[in-house]
């Protein structure tokens, strides 16, 4: 049979091009990985079919040992499923056909700066986004009570804002997706038998959380209400409805952990592709930091940039603009001696460098480019030119 394949096999290599020699070594190697993917083999089945010679047992252990068959038990131990289990993996595209539309509307806004992108490589699977954007639809619950303040809370309440989706819509839901990924009523049974607890208790507990937050908030509006209706009757109402806000308030928030450092090229790309935009967005501090940092950046391209919104390759135009920026930016700060990289650093570097003069001539620079039209900003016009002169020119 080895003679056979070996024949066989220097007769098509070279009609098909192949470099490399194959053998029947490399036949019955690739064999053995296969077989050993099914879980219901045992390894001396594999080996005595392949003839393997108990002296080279050893090699044909090096060659089935880390194939798929072993990760795939870890992983599903690792996720809180059984060695042996056949884990579903949940995704928007099962639900009705009103709800794949409404969640195809938030994930669209959740990854935006993902999609749309001429180099593929940078593009993520549709696929994976669906799945992504239902685990956390199913998961945003225990989420936002774990941490309320974290950044993805934040993100996902401004994508829901956007998308005109209610707190209502997203727990029903989080309770559907829930149950769809569902352990089958046999192997619930055998699981609650060994552990004695409920895959869906902490999900139920979330929800329920999450409707007691809300209640909470509508009773202190309905208050709030009641006690302007009733302002010219009592007077000291306010102070006793601000009493009753404040005690139905939920705790005291916890401190915000120090966030990670963004590159400029990541602030410039977040600037202009995010949705709803940055400009818009309701955090005041945010957006201000964000108009001067990408109003900075600016001043460092010498030749000026255009960028059309409506254009099938917007995003990557803003990708290379800002790369160019931020190389400009770093190197321009590594000629005075600092190596600032993240971009509130590099902000904190550059206002004093302004207010000193030193950035005079790249700002006239910038608005003569301005002037005679090289520079295309779909940006708001009043955050196009928010840099003063200090005088020093």
């Amino acid at each position: 049979m080895q003679g056979l394949v070996n024949r066989m096999l220097k007769r098509v290599a070279e009609p098909a091009g192949l470099a490399a020699d194959l053998t029947s070594h490399s036949f019955r190697r690739g064999g053995a990985q296969h077989a050993n993917g099914d879980d219901h083999l045992a390894a001396q089945w594999i080996f005595d079919r392949g003839a393997w010679d108990m002296t080279k047992t050893s090699k044909a252990f090096a060659y089935i040992t880390n194939t798929a068959r072993e990760d795939r038990k870890v992983a599903r131990v690792l996720s809180g499923w059984d060695a042996d289990a056949s884990p579903t993996v949940i995704d928007i595209a099962e639900q009705d056909h009103t709800t794949r539309e409404r969640l195809g509307c938030l994930q669209e806004l959740l990854f935006s700066t993902c999609t749309g992108l001429k180099d593929q490589r940078l593009n993520v699977s549709t696929k994976a986004l669906s799945v992504l954007t239902a685990y956390l639809v199913r998961y945003f619950p225990q989420l936002k009570a774990l941490a309320p303040d974290a950044p993805i809370v934040t993100r996902v309440e401004e994508c829901l804002g956007a998308a005109q989706i209610c707190t209502a819509d997203l727990l029903a839901w989080s309770m559907a997706l829930n149950e769809e990924a569902a352990v089958p009523a046999q192997e619930q049974e055998q699981t609650e038998e060994k552990t004695h607890t409920c895959r869906e208790h902490d999900h139920l507990l979330a929800v329920i959380d999450e409707l007691i937050a809300l209640n909470k908030v509508l009773a202190a509006r309905l208050a709030i209400v009641e006690a302007a209706q009733l302002k010219t009757k009592r007077a000291h109402a306010t102070t006793e409805q601000e009493q009753f806000q404040a005690s139905s308030d939920p705790a005291r928030k916890p401190k915000r952990r120090k966030k990670q450092a963004t590159n400029l090229s990541a602030t410039w790309y977040e600037w202009y592709t995010r949705v709803p935009r940055v400009w818009d967005s309701s955090d005041r501090q945010k957006k201000s930091e964000f108009r001067h940092i990408v109003a900075f950046m600016k001043l460092f391209l010498t030749e000026g940039f255009a960028l059309d919104a409506k254009a099938e390759d917007y995003k990557d135009q803003v990708l290379d603009t800002g790369r160019r920026a931020e190389d400009a930016v770093l190197a321009f700060l590594k000629t005075r001696g600092t190596n600032a990289k993240g971009a509130g650093s590099v902000l904190r570097v550059l206002r004093p460098l302004h207010k000193s003069g030193v950035l005079d001539e790249r700002i006239v620079a910038y608005k003569r480019l301005l002037a005679i039209g090289r520079i295309e900003d779909p940006a708001p016009v009043d955050s196009q030119d928010i840099l003063a002169i200090a005088g020093h020119v």
